[in-house]
């Protein structure tokens, strides 16, 4: 009998990598012979790309975790529970599947139903000592397994929460669809992340661009590809730099692009300075194109080029980073032997097949077991009138909203008709 995955997405665009991630699993899962739904909190592009796919999607609003919620979030977030249980119960579902640590209300609606409930981390979760850190006990104690993206953080899971029940597997990039830039054949240095951000360090490697000029006497164009807000410290701090080591003309931001790699050329160099992430979409998919790919000696950079390849640097030295571009600048065909090299290896070690393979013989393990907590169960009744109460209040105030914007609609359209126009000037006229 074909077994019913509900995943648990946590937001409704394809803006970062774990939305994309989630894609192609679930696209795997349905490839395997399982049947994939899926919950967004809301319509939008990621609901778009699960429909190509032919696999459905339900827009239920909730709202991350972690934070203090207003009166309609904290609504918005017990409704979402109670829809989703229905869900699993209409849909049959046999198990759901969580995408990050964002969201429990799908672990909560799991336990409710009693069926198993598997959580997905994409986090760097070593640098999360917020509320994340606070919930450990929770995520591992509302999941049958909870499966990490990279060696690194389920070592952290395991050995440093002591969550036993930790699994890893990695998230499996397609590049088929993906095609480099031919006609960029001069090459320059490349960043790309989902923002601007302090994690990312765009500075470091502003900064070793302005040592190779200073030091080495060598000018090279540079292409951070993220979004940003021009009233951003961080962006202002990173622009400010830019300005008064004169490098304005050579460092472009370009914003956000779904399709970052149709600016990069074949000849531009890759850098990852973050500071702070998990195994990222970004350096998985310059490695499979065949980039020369260069990153700070984070544990997540060591593993990906482990699985690949490519050149490390000393996290927090940028003359360190402008070292190692003046010898790819100086000696480009080495390296680019290297990089493609290192193509074919990270091509082999991720695949769909050795990615996805880990996930999947976890979840048949789950397949029948009872849910870790399910005692919510008995419970959830005891409260479920109160959602209800809830859901008819939010209904109506739903109503009365409409009411309210049909009424302003009707005023707007009277104070502009030709009719109102007519009067006003014949109270003028009178008046006068």
């Amino acid at each position: 009998m074909t077994k019913r995955l509900l995943f648990i997405a946590h937001t409704d665009n394809l803006k970062g990598g774990g939305e994309l991630s989630l894609v192609e699993l679930i696209k795997s899962a349905k490839k395997r012979g399982y049947q994939p739904y899926a919950v967004a909190p809301g319509p939008g592009e990621f609901t778009e790309k699960l429909k190509q796919a032919g696999v459905s999607c339900t827009p239920v609003r909730y709202y991350y975790w972690g934070r203090p919620y207003s009166v309609p979030e904290n609504t918005a977030n017990l409704l979402a529970i109670k829809k989703i249980s229905e869900l699993v119960d209409e849909l049959k579902i046999d198990c759901v599947v969580t995408n990050t640590l964002m969201i429990p209300w799908g672990a909560l609606a799991a336990s409710i139903a009693n069926i198993p409930h598997i959580w997905i981390t994409r986090e760097f979760l070593t640098h999360h000592h917020g509320h994340l850190h606070n919930n450990y006990d929770f995520i591992g104690a509302y999941s049958n397994m909870v499966f990490a993206n990279s060696r690194d953080n389920v070592d952290y899971l395991q050995k440093e929460i002591g969550m036993k029940n930790a699994r890893q597997f990695y998230s499996y990039v397609d590049v088929v669809n993906l095609r480099l830039n031919k006609r960029q054949i001069k090459p320059r240095v490349i960043y790309i992340a989902a923002r601007i951000h302090p994690d990312k360090d765009q500075l470091e490697l502003a900064k070793a661009l302005s040592i190779l000029e200073k030091h080495y006497r060598l000018k090279i164009e540079a292409v951070f590809i993220g979004s940003y807000s021009e009233d951003d410290e961080y962006f202002q701090k990173l622009k400010s730099f830019i300005r008064q080591n004169n490098l304005g003309k050579r460092i472009k931001f370009t914003g956000f692009k779904p399709k970052p790699f149709e600016l990069v050329g074949p000849n531009d160099i890759f850098v990852r300075s973050s500071k702070h992430e998990s195994l990222g979409r970004a350096i998985t998919e310059a490695m499979k194109l065949g980039l020369i790919c260069v990153a700070a000696d984070i544990e997540s950079s060591k593993e990906a080029f482990r699985l690949g390849g490519g050149v490390l640097y000393k996290s927090g030295n940028p003359k360190g980073l402008a070292n190692v571009l003046r010898r790819i600048i100086k000696n480009p065909q080495d390296f680019r032997e290297l990089a493609l090299q290192a193509k074919a290896k990270s091509l082999s070690n991720l695949s769909e097949e050795n990615c996805h393979k880990p996930f999947f013989e976890g979840l048949e393990k789950v397949f029948g077991q009872k849910n870790p907590r399910r005692e919510l169960q008995y419970i959830y009744p005891q409260f479920a009138n109160i959602i209800k109460t809830l859901e008819g209040r939010e209904a109506l105030a739903a109503h009365y909203k409409s009411l309210a914007e049909r009424r302003r609609q009707a005023i707007e359209d009277i104070t502009n008709s030709k009719g109102w126009r007519a009067v006003l000037f014949v109270r003028r006229v009178l008046r006068r």
